[in-house]
Order: C-alpha cells, then sequence, then structure tokens
C-alpha cells in the first residue's frame, strides 16, 4: 500500500519535519524532539503545493492550442483553484466463493452488475455485509467509556436509516449469485487504495488524482495559506459518501463478506489553474494541472465557474497536530514507532492507547505458557487483541493480531486457528524488565480493527460449517477487549505460536 510523504515544520525548532502519511510518532531530524501526531481515525486535511505559476499555465494552454488548431486566441483570465479530493485506504480481506474450475488461473468472476439503482442511491454495493454491521467506531468508545466519532472523526458504518434501505434491498434482490459458483469460501486479499473527487464537479477530466499520488508531497492543511493563493472549492460530498464510494467499485460476483481494516480517510486538495480564452468570438475554459503544468482538458464552458466558486457551510477542516510523545503518568520518553496505535513506557510500564488527539492507558499483559522457549533463548512476544463476546452460541474469545503482517491472509488464519482452538494460558503483570525487553513488535492495529477481523473470521468459520452458504446477519457484542503479548518461539526463519504450532515467517513482521 502506497503511503504518501507529509511535509511540515517541526513545533519545536521550526526545522522540516517530515512523515508518512497515518504515522502516529515522528522525531525530528533536527532538534531531536520525539512528537505524537494527532488525529488517528479521523478525517485529516492536506493540500498539494502548486509548482506552475499561472504565466507558465497560459503558456501551456496557448502552446497546445497552437499545435492543435489554427488561428489566434487570446488570454482572458487565469485562476487558481484548489479541488479536494478524498483519498481512502486500508487493508481488504473477503470472502468469496470459489469458481467450479479453481484450476483456471485467469478465470475472474464477471463484475458486479450495477443494474440497481436503490443500491446507487443508497451509495454502495448491497453485498458489503461489513457495513452492515453497526460496530466499527463503537468498540472503541465502549473501551474508553466515550464517543471517538465528533466532529469529522472517521464513521465506521452507516445510519439506521440506511441499513433499513439496504437490508430491504437485499430481501427484494436476495444475495444467491447462481450456479457459477461452488459452495466453497475462499479468503481473497488486497491493499486499497483509491482517490476521488470529493466535490460535485462533472467532466473536466479530474475524477482521480491517478497514479501520481505515488509522487506526491502533502502539507498539513492551511485555509489562511491557500486563500491568497487561489481559492478553495468546497468538499460537498459527506464523509459517509465517501466511505460508500470508496468501498463499492469493483467488488467480484462472488462476494459473500468482506472487512476493511487499518483504514485511513484523507482529503487532499489539488491545485489546478483555471484559464479563460477567447477564440473566434466564443470564450472558453482549459483545466491544467499546477504541479505537473499538464493541460488536462480544455474547451470547457464558462459556466464551469459557477461549481468552482460556489459555497456550502463553512467546513471545519482537522489537520494532524504534534504535541510531546512522553508517558502522561511519568512524563518519561516514549518510543518513536510510527506504526504503531501503543506506546510502553520503558519507566512506569504503563500502556498508552493514542485516541485521536489523546493518549489513553490501556492494560496490557503477557501470556505465560510453558516451554515457550529452549533455556537461554529469547523469546519473540506478539501482541493480540483479545475479544470476550457475549453469546453462548459461538466461540467465547476471539484472538486478533495487533501485529502488522505482509500476508493478510495469514492474520485471519492465525486469528480463526486461535479462536478455534480457545486456548488456556495464565498471564504475568508488566512488571518484569526482562520480559518488557523482548517486545520487539507493536499494535498496529487497535480494539475496532480487531473487532471487524473478529467478524470476518466468524463469517468464516460458519461458511465452512455451512459450505459457503451466508445466513441472515446476527447480531454480536464484545464485552471486553485485552491486549495481550503471547510468546513465540524461534524455528529457523520462523515464529511459532505456543498453542497450535502456526509459523509466520519473521522477515514478514513489519
Amino acid at each position: 500500500m502506497n503511503r504518501l510523504d507529509v511535509s511540515t515544520e517541526c513545533p519545536s525548532c521550526g526545522g522540516l519535519l517530515d512523515f508518512k502519511e497515518g504515522s502516529n510518532a515522528v522525531q525530528c531530524r533536527y532538534c531531536g524532539s520525539n512528537l505524537l501526531v494527532t488525529g488517528r481515525k479521523q478525517v485529516l486535511s492536506y493540500y498539494v503545493e502548486p509548482k506552475a505559476d499561472g504565466h507558465l499555465a497560459a503558456a501551456s494552454v496557448l502552446t497546445a492550442r497552437k499545435s492543435g488548431r489554427a488561428g489566434e486566441c487570446r488570454i482572458t483570465g487565469v485562476r487558481l483553484y484548489f479541488i479536494p479530493y478524498y483519498r481512502l485506504s486500508g487493508h481488504d480481506l473477503r470472502w468469496e466463493r470459489a469458481t467450479e474450475d479453481p484450476g483456471t488461473e485467469d478465470s475472474t468472476p464477471p463484475a458486479l452488475a450495477r443494474n440497481s439503482a436503490h443500491a446507487d442511491a443508497v451509495g454502495m454495493d448491497v453485498r458489503h455485509r461489513s457495513l452492515l454491521l453497526p460496530l466499527a467506531g463503537g468498540l472503541l468508545d465502549m473501551f474508553f467509556g466515550e464517543s471517538a466519532s465528533s466532529g469529522t472523526a472517521l464513521p465506521g458504518a452507516p445510519s439506521a436509516g440506511m441499513l433499513k434501505e439496504i437490508e430491504s434491498v437485499l430481501r427484494a434482490r436476495g444475495d444467491s449469485p447462481g450456479n457459477l459458483f461452488s459452495g466453497e469460501a475462499q479468503l481473497a486479499e488486497r491493499y486499497l487504495e483509491k482517490n476521488f473527487l470529493a466535490c460535485s464537479l462533472s467532466g473536466g477530466g479530474i475524477y482521480s488524482l491517478g497514479v501520481r499520488t505515488s509522487a506526491l508531497a502533502l502539507r498539513l492543511f492551511h485555509e489562511e495559506t491557500l486563500s491568497v493563493q487561489g481559492r478553495i472549492v468546497a468538499a460537498d460530498v459527506s464523509i459517509e459518501a465517501a466511505l460508500a464510494r470508496g468501498m463499492k467499485a469493483e467488488l467480484p460476483e462472488s462476494l459473500l463478506y468482506r472487512a476493511v481494516i487499518g483504514r485511513i480517510l484523507s482529503l487532499v486538495y489539488f491545485p489546478f489553474w483555471v484559464v479563460e480564452l477567447e477564440y473566434g468570438g466564443k470564450r472558453s475554459l482549459s483545466l491544467v494541472d499546477a504541479v505537473a503544468r499538464a493541460v488536462v482538458t480544455s474547451d470547457l464552458p464558462l459556466s464551469l465557474y459557477e461549481v468552482l466558486d460556489r459555497t456550502t457551510a463553512e467546513a471545519q477542516h482537522r489537520r494532524a497536530g504534534f504535541r510531546a510523545l512522553v508517558c502522561p503518568n511519568c512524563g518519561g520518553d516514549l518510543p518513536v514507532k510510527p506504526d504503531d496505535v501503543v506506546f510502553v513506557c520503558a519507566f512506569c510500564v504503563r500502556a498508552w492507547q493514542i485516541y485521536g488527539g489523546d493518549l489513553r492507558e490501556v492494560p496490557y499483559r503477557f501470556a505465560v505458557v510453558r516451554a515457550s522457549a529452549r533455556e537461554g533463548e529469547a523469546v519473540p512476544y506478539l501482541p493480540f487483541w483479545v475479544l470476550h463476546t457475549e453469546r453462548g452460541d459461538g466461540p467465547r474469545r476471539f484472538f486478533l493480531p495487533a501485529f502488522r503482517y505482509r500476508r493478510l491472509k495469514t492474520l485471519s488464519d492465525i486469528a480463526t486457528a486461535l479462536t478455534r482452538t480457545q486456548p488456556e494460558y495464565s498471564v504475568s503483570e508488566n512488571t518484569d524488565s526482562a520480559v518488557r525487553s523482548d517486545i520487539s513488535y507493536g499494535c498496529y492495529y487497535d480494539q475496532e480493527d480487531a473487532a471487524l477481523l473478529a467478524l470476518f473470521v466468524r463469517e468464516g468459520m460458519k461458511m465452512k460449517q455451512r459450505a459457503g452458504v451466508v445466513e441472515e446477519k446476527e447480531e454480536i457484542s464484545f464485552s471486553a477487549a485485552e491486549l495481550v503479548w503471547f510468546p513465540f518461539s524461534i524455528k529457523g526463519p520462523d515464529l511459532v505460536d505456543p498453542f497450535t504450532g502456526r509459523a509466520l515467517l519473521k522477515n514478514a513482521l513489519l
């Protein structure tokens, strides 16, 4: 998954501060300050600096015009606009029905039919079962005892009204793909990365940022900085609609269930020059990429101004903030691990999870397993979220990896194996410094991601039992979430879990 670079200034020394989109911690290379990057799981706003000025943009339009058509034309106006795009990324896990001919490697299930006007109206595909579960975003609230979804926080589920609409479509259409697929469910994985317009702008050929995102450098959004350079186009597509659109496209007909974990939704303002020219008594507009200086499209009507200059209610933009990365209890420095969501203090041994703009204490323990390593051998510990359920007809506990791994399927496999096993173990507190020193791998996924993965694992276990048949949605709730580090034994290049003997390739841990 491609993560964009973000550039800003260090709040301590003013030096250049670079970090990756989605990072939770950063260290200034000039003054050495350890900083917490606030705003996790909120929709943060960025912008891209223009590289070409208005003169270069006008010259590009005139050059393109002369090469394509004869006759004179003149520039009558040049304006800079910052047009908003949503950018959605995450780790996509899907249960799909296997084809009847699994030996055909290149066979791809037909694209999902777009013949349901009602489904398009609500903005998501009716087979996207994970969005029908009103859970994501709620477990963090339960864990910390307050709402995490205020302001522009990233919502995890559609509204109750939307749920009813989608469920009515499901009942009307049914959910059987016909005879193209066998009953066996198979797991598919990919890294999700999409970007699309955040405003109601049709035409112009600027629907997506395209492949250039890999070369873009983002800066933190500052309205006062952009407004003196040009016009900020209003982002009138809601966060809910953006999530629905980003999760909807290109879903295969064989889809049974889907979960997207580690989601990041951002708002990126990209600069375009709008060049107005007159030719043969007619006036038209051309759009010029203010970074690449390329003419994107020409001969657009003057009515485009009405869309670009449209004003809406004042947007509440959130941007990443910075604060000292120190333990809220003792003031000691916390380790700078950019991808971690939990930071363990080496001095007072407490653990702190980033929660929006704050650090909140999260209890953690270590599992004690006999013969987890040979004498004298270091024991690597990997973190798991242990979610307890209130249901009596299924697993009592779900064991979900909190660490990051290169293969998403492996995370699901080990979660399924441990949940089936329901291992028993004793736990120790975090006072043993020798044990704490073996925490080599931190937590990349939080409780909300763990809950989504737990639901994904649960659906997979049910499908395996019932030959891939998806039953009606059943409610499930989690009563508690524990963070437990499990000791793994080292066998050559692998780390082996102490309960099921499943091996993880050490070099694939991120």
